[in-house]
């Protein structure tokens, strides 16, 4: 099963990772842009400060001519004015640090090389820089002792000198790395706490929903009230006044099947009594009379079970007069009714009981549910058998069971019975399918359970029935 927020998470969660990458592609580019732009501007700067301090003659033709006339200039770095010797420990690499100056990891790392017009190389520093003879001004990459370097070369044509600037790419590329490094770790931090914080949210903002469904779930099957939808969000308004809309069509549609079947069967009860009147008077012989008398028995058994249909369906259990009472007692005096029907039928009925075992609920129904249930007993077991009613409780329920030796039911037939007309092993022409539709829905409206089992050894069906004490 599909979840819409399980969905709009893991499509914002794509989102905010396919724009993170985007900002950091991004933001890479614009850093690699602006560092080349700072460094190649550096170089411009070394280049031209450096030619600016040159105070020299037109005639260089060697290094010691090029050092004396720096020595003349105050500003000209103290590095650059001292031939740098291989055998000196304090001498700076390719990356200006010395044993005395250790430096800076972001440091431009310049070189610096002089060549008169001659293509002669004057100045070296790093005196290991390994260039090519210059031939063009401007930007160019070259390579020194296998490190990639980037240089800038300028021209002076009073002096006829070519200045070259230098430093390594890999610096370049190293502060770029950084930089997106830097911004990824909080751009993954945000991007985490954003989605947690966004699943908190739609998870806040769909309380209502879960609400709702809670209180469907909670639901009687027969309860079509209205949904409350006070303070409810715009977008479940519309679909909750839809449903209210709905529960009304069906209430209203079983408000009329149950005002038909309650109608249909008071209206029965006349023409059934004047039929019942019309038999006792034509005289018929006893052979053809019974017939007559059990049809019109079943008819009538018929239409009081529908009457009582048609009053349990639309109850609630808490619209019931629930009350305790004392189980065996009640029982006694149903099984005391029920007992010349048992004799005519060669059927006993017993009782046993636990002492003080109590029932809880509407005593109108339990009498009905009672009845049924034993008249049911009665019906389908056999002539000299015995119906053993029993009542036993525990701290919370109490249960009832009624116990025949009848033909008994599959387990198939068992879920069967408690539809509505449905009829097995007809002992006798006056069942009407209707008695265990009629205890289930009592059973439901007292929040009990019903069990159909077989009984042991003899065979048979017993009912047992558990309902709360309080």
């Amino acid at each position: 099963m599909r979840s819409i927020q399980t969905r709009i998470l893991i499509m914002l969660a794509a989102l905010f990772s396919v724009a993170a990458i985007a900002v950091l592609g991004w933001t890479w580019s614009i850093t690699n842009h602006e560092v080349e732009e700072i460094y190649d501007a550096s170089l411009v700067q070394f280049a031209r400060h450096f030619s600016n301090q040159l105070e020299i003659s037109h005639d260089l033709d060697t290094l010691d001519d090029l050092i004396r006339a720096m020595e003349h200039s105050p500003d000209m770095p103290l590095h650059l004015r001292n031939k740098p010797s291989e055998d000196n420990e304090d001498d700076e690499d390719y990356h200006g640090r010395s044993v005395h100056d250790p430096g800076h990891s972001y440091e431009q790392h310049l070189g610096l090389q002089v060549w008169n017009q001659q293509k002669r190389l004057l100045l070296s520093s790093p005196h290991d820089l390994d260039l090519p003879i210059p031939e063009a001004v401007g930007f160019d990459n070259l390579t020194s002792n296998g490190v990639q370097v980037r240089s800038y070369t300028l021209f002076l044509p009073k002096e006829k000198l070519w200045v070259r600037a230098v430093h390594a790419l890999s610096i370049r590329t190293e502060i770029a790395s950084e930089v997106a490094e830097h911004i990824l770790l909080p751009l993954v931090v945000v991007l985490v706490v954003l989605i947690l914080a966004i699943t908190i949210a739609i998870n806040l903002n769909l309380r209502p929903l879960h609400q709702l469904s809670t209180e469907l779930d909670q639901r009687h099957s027969t309860d079509l009230s209205p949904i409350d939808d006070t303070d409810l969000p715009l977008e479940l308004l519309k679909p909750i006044q839809s449903l209210n809309a709905m529960f009304q069509r069906v209430a209203d549609t079983l408000q009329r099947e149950r005002r038909f079947t309650s109608d249909a069967a008071h209206e029965l009860r006349t023409p059934l009594a004047a039929l019942r009147i019309h038999a006792e008077c034509l005289s018929l012989p006893q052979e053809s009379a019974q017939p007559l008398l059990q049809g019109l028995n079943r008819m009538e058994r018929v239409v009081i079970q529908l009457l009582m249909l048609a009053r349990l369906e639309p109850r609630r259990s808490d619209q019931l007069d629930k009350q305790l009472h004392d189980a065996e007692r009640l029982v006694a005096t149903l099984i005391a009714e029920l007992v010349p029907t048992a004799l005519r039928s060669g059927v006993q009925i017993e009782l046993h009981t636990q002492p003080e075992a109590l029932i809880f609920g509407e005593k109108t129904l339990l009498e009905i549910l009672l009845r049924n249930l034993i008249e049911n007993a009665v019906r389908y077991t056999h002539s000299g058998d015995t119906v053993l009613v029993t009542l036993s409780a525990d701290q919370d329920h109490c249960l009832i069971t009624v116990t025949d030796h009848g033909p008994g039911l599959s387990d198939d037939l068992k879920t069967k019975v408690l539809q509505r007309f449905y009829r097995e092993n007809k002992g006798s022409t006056e069942g009407a399918g209707l008695g265990f539709s009629i205890v289930d829905q009592i059973i439901s409206l007292h929040k009990g359970s019903l069990t159909l089992c077989d009984t042991p050894e003899t065979g048979g069906l017993t009912v047992q029935v558990k309902l709360p004490m309080a």
